[in-house]
């Protein structure tokens, strides 16, 4: 089966988040964009067995850091619904980067690294 993310020759997979202009998603994407802040915000992967919609569905997880330890974690969306699918049963990868794109909407794009082979 063919991955529905294009594959580079590293081993890279890259990955447009999905839904994230729900709630506050925007709000966060913008704090995230911030150039002074970026190195504080750590990004990932989680699944949703039990999302109603999609038993696949893989959330996109943000935390900002701050300087007394703590941290607030945000959903920012979701990975596509296709590679979601094709990720089932494996696991998830690794967020190698990200970065925010546009700013009247602002986006997600992911480079993610597979833990395990994906063909």
């Amino acid at each position: 089966m063919a991955i529905a993310a294009p594959i580079n020759s590293n081993g890279h997979l890259y990955a447009k988040v999905a839904g994230v202009t729900f709630g506050a998603r925007q709000n966060i994407l913008a704090m995230m964009s911030h150039p002074g802040s970026r190195q504080a915000w750590v990004v990932w992967l989680r699944r949703e067995p039990d999302n109603p919609v999609d038993r696949n569905a893989v959330a996109v997880m943000a935390a900002r850091q701050r300087g007394n330890g703590t941290a607030t974690v945000h959903q920012v969306g979701y990975l596509p619904r296709k590679l979601a699918a094709e990720l089932a049963g494996r696991p998830l990868p690794k967020v190698v980067s990200w970065r925010t794109t546009g700013r009247a909407i602002r986006g997600l794009r992911l480079k993610l690294r597979a833990t395990a082979p994906i063909k």
